[in-house]
């Protein structure tokens, strides 16, 4: 294994001794534009991790292009370009040849762009999916090579006219394996992967390094070379950069005079490219080629002949090529990594930037784009703060007491001066005294004003900026010794009306060291979450338990029978604590100025203590077991199902409402234990305890049955 690696990275150093363009693995490290440019990368399944360092104060871009030097009509190319003199740095989409014609191109899946600059150094950092994410992006190839384009700047000052750009064929993908071909002039890399059915694929991508010629790499079922014998057969990709062609084609005879096209569903992913440097070509292609009489790469370890070609121009010509020859290649050595998972959800849009200078950043909602920025200035006893949000909204930020209740929290709402909520007719900072949650009406409106420098500005972003002072007498202060409790929200317009319950939350803030952390859960709520686990996941399902599955334990009848008793037990228990915890939401929401069962956490939880609440009604009506009528029936079967149901409905309600409250995996594990565990005992119980012990109804139980019923 070690050996092995040693010549793959000895094949890679190489390539790119013999390359001013660089060709590289999974992770690793290329030098660009003359070499002024020292690009790094990391890769993962969907993403890779770029950073460029410039030894120079000047702008530069980074980017991806369909074709080297950005010519031609069909050429397609982005690049994140920084511009220090602005300072800015975005995603661009390049059209034509040069950096001349550019527009903004911002994409979701080129995300954390960063950059650097001090007297000597430039650097730029940021993370790209394989897909960009917009119609017309490049494809960065997962198996073959990528056209890498850079440019650095004349000087610090953006000025697209006379940069110096290079085009470099880059290969992102991890490679299991690798060889050496004609006569070592060309190198093939190859790696695995697996299809739904388990079938492996094949991944391979040649090089030949400082020859611009065609180039050819295929498999045949003979030892030798393409020898025409009877049963021979030969396949082979042709890249042909005269007539900007790659596919597959057959090979009847013993050199290249004689071919067909072969197209084969299992042969995909044809990709070239050629240039000074040498001509690439890459292809996916299955272990059997998906066509009669084509080649079969073993997976059993067995050897393939692996042939290649080189012609003697890159003009193709259907002769003998100037390199041609086989050898013989273990190519099931890689092993076949599953199928990538789907791709990740595209990542948060940037906080916006801001146009203020401010000491601290804290981002409030990524998903939106809120971000918190502020400065303190202890002289003036005064705190500059700064609003961002991704769109055009109304924002708010509020100051709480310890449990971070909007009830009663002092907020600095920005609005358009419209809306059922909205105190001003003009877009304002208006301050309030938070009263309700529902009402509008109950908002107060505290004045006057201690807000200072106020600025509103609605556009594609919010930005909202204004200075408070730290320490007010009527309203609630910030903290200068410690942290302080605040509450956000934003709204999906600029009237201030309502807003949605993820568009909100709270957290603590050290204002004068930058220090955050979240605002513990409230006693309360963990007690109402604990005690409805108990509850819904223990007691009651303990107690139904001992119905099912006791009643031949002795004794069996009687108002004393042993399954009854505890049934009844751990029934009231279970329904004690539903009670009290029930009340305990009651009391926490009304803390908090929220209106009752609302979410789906609230709404069905309340159907399942309903369900739970009316277990122990139901049960003082039921009809005499002697004789068994059909109201006997149909009430056992709704007292057993709804208990049941109620008991089976209770772990997703809990799950509910740990996402409400995005409990951390701790408490999600901790609050799944308890049902997991209960699944588990009744499975045993079950599969242990023989059928007449806990058969609810029959002849064997009629008499006990009616005994404990004239209780």
């Amino acid at each position: 294994m070690l050996l092995s690696k040693i010549k793959i990275l000895f094949f890679v150093l190489v390539v790119l001794l013999g390359l001013g363009h660089g060709v590289l693995g999974a992770n690793g490290v290329v030098n660009l534009c003359e070499n002024r440019i020292r690009l790094t990368f990391t890769y993962d399944r969907h993403l890779i991790h770029f950073n460029a360092v410039l030894q120079d104060r000047k702008w530069m871009g980074i980017g991806f292009n369909n074709r080297v030097g950005m010519a031609g009509k069909d050429a397609v190319a982005t690049a994140v370009i920084f511009k220090p003199n602005e300072p800015s740095i975005a995603q661009y989409a390049i059209q034509g040849s040069s950096f001349t014609s550019i527009v903004p191109h911002p994409s979701l899946l080129t995300f954390n762009m960063t950059s650097f600059q001090n007297e000597t150094t430039t650097i730029i950092s940021f993370t790209r999916g394989f897909w960009n994410g917009n119609a017309g992006d490049v494809q960065i190839n997962q198996y073959g090579a990528t056209q890498v384009t850079c440019a650095v700047g004349p000087s610090n000052v953006f000025n697209a006219s006379a940069p110096l750009m290079e085009a470099t064929s880059v290969l992102f993908a991890p490679w299991g394996a690798t060889t050496q071909l004609c006569s070592s002039k060309v190198t093939m890399y190859w790696t695995a992967t697996l299809q739904e059915q388990e079938q492996p694929i094949f991944h391979f991508f040649a090089y030949a390094v400082n020859l611009s010629r065609w180039l050819a790499v295929g498999f045949n079922n003979n030892k030798d070379l393409m020898k025409a014998r009877g049963n021979v057969t030969a396949t082979a990709v042709i890249a042909r950069p005269v007539e900007h062609t790659v596919t597959q084609y057959a090979i009847n005879g013993s050199d290249f005079k004689d071919i067909n096209p072969h197209p084969s569903p299992l042969t995909t992913n044809y990709q070239y490219g050629s240039d000074a440097a040498g001509t690439w070509l890459s292809f996916s292609r299955g272990a059997s080629n998906g066509n009669p009489g084509d080649v079969v790469i073993p997976t059993d370890g067995t050897v393939t002949s692996v042939m290649c070609a080189v012609g003697n121009t890159d003009q193709f010509v259907d002769d003998y090529p100037n390199l041609m020859g086989a050898i013989q290649v273990n190519i099931s050595t890689v092993r076949p990594s599953p199928p990538s998972p789907p791709p990740p959800p595209p990542p948060p849009p940037p906080p916006p930037p801001s146009a203020g200078n401010y000491s601290f950043m804290v981002v409030l909602d990524t998903d939106s784009g809120f971000v918190l920025r502020w400065s303190v200035n202890a002289a003036a006893e005064t705190i500059d703060l700064e609003l961002t949000l991704a769109s055009s909204a109304w924002v708010a930020l509020g100051l709480s007491d310890s449990d971070g209740h909007m009830l009663g929290s002092y907020a600095m709402v920005a609005h358009d001066g419209l809306g059922t909520r909205a105190a001003a007719s003009t877009p304002a900072v208006t301050e309030y005294v938070l009263q309700s949650q529902d009402d509008a009406s109950g908002q107060k409106v505290i004045t006057p004003s201690v807000l200072s420098k106020v600025n509103v500005t609605f556009a594609a972003t919010t930005i909202v900026r204004f200075t408070r002072p730290l320490v007010t007498s009527d309203r609630q202060s910030f903290s200068t010794n410690g942290f302080t409790p605040i509450i956000w929200a934003h709204g999906s317009g600029t009237a201030f009306d309502g807003h949605a319950r993820s568009a909100a939350g709270s957290l603590q803030l050290d204002f004068l060291s930058g220090e955050s952390k979240s605002i513990p859960v409230a006693a309360k709520k963990i007690a109402h979450g604990a005690l409805m686990v108990a509850s819904m996941s223990v007691l009651l399902p303990i107690g139904a338990m001992f119905a099912r599955f006791a009643r031949a334990v002795t004794p069996t009848s009687g108002p004393r029978a042993f399954w009854f008793v505890r049934h009844q037990l751990f029934q009231y228990a279970g329904l004690t604590c539903a009670i009290a915890g029930f009340v305990l939401a009651i009391l926490f929401r009304k803390d908090d100025g929220g209106g009752h069962f609302r979410g789906v956490h609230g709404i069905f939880g309340l159907v399942v203590l309903i369900i739970v609440f009316l277990q122990p009604l139901n049960a003082l009506f039921r009809p005499s077991p002697v004789p068994t009528t059909l109201a006997r029936r149909v009430w056992s079967a709704y007292h057993s199902g709804a208990g049941w149901l109620a008991i089976a409905a209770a772990p997703a309600v809990t799950i509910l409402g740990l996402a409400a409250l995005q409990a951390s995996q701790f408490y999600m594990i901790l609050y799944a234990a308890a049902p997991i565990t209960v699944v588990g005992v009744y499975v045993f119980f079950f599969c242990r305890t023989p059928r007449l012990a806990y058969r609810p109804l029959g002849d064997t139980m009629l008499n006990e049955d009616s005994q404990i019923s004239s209780m």
